[in-house]
């Protein structure tokens, strides 16, 4: 998932939590770092810069499918 491709997603049917951990404010653009549901991985989101978010903040993501990149676990081939 690109940081760009993912969006605000409050209240609409599959959006998935994310649990802001620090912010950046760029102008223009918002980047979001925090984790997806109980992931112990990072995500980084890149939001409009009129949002306003801070640490400690529960957002609401979509991702649109055809947005998505799969790859194989094993061979780290792209499905």
């Amino acid at each position: 998932i690109r940081p760009e491709h993912v969006a605000l997603g409050q209240g609409q049917a599959g959006a998935l939590p994310f649990k802001v951990d620090f912010v950046e404010a760029l102008g223009a653009d918002t980047l979001a770092h925090g984790y997806l549901g109980e992931s112990p991985r990072p995500l980084t989101v890149r939001l409009p810069g009129s949002v306003r978010v801070a640490a400690g903040d529960a957002l609401s993501l979509v991702v649109p499918p055809e947005r998505l990149h799969l790859f194989d676990a094993e061979t780290g081939a792209r499905l």
